[in-house]
């Protein structure tokens, strides 16, 4: 079973990645299994994507 979204955020209605976060495996309780590998937010991403992205 795979469950890879388009990016590890949504953020004002956009998929961001944020590279330089840490790594988090997303875990199929039943079977153990890695399904999705998504990536944490960093500080600075976060400020950066908050005073990019317009209200909508």
């Amino acid at each position: 079973m795979r469950a890879q979204p388009t990016a590890s955020h949504y953020v004002n209605g956009r998929y961001i990645e944020d590279e330089g976060g840490a790594p988090l495996p997303v875990i199929y309780p039943a079977t153990g299994e890695t399904i999705a590998m998504l990536r944490s937010a960093t500080p600075n991403a976060a400020w950066r994507w908050s005073r990019r992205l317009p209200d909508r």
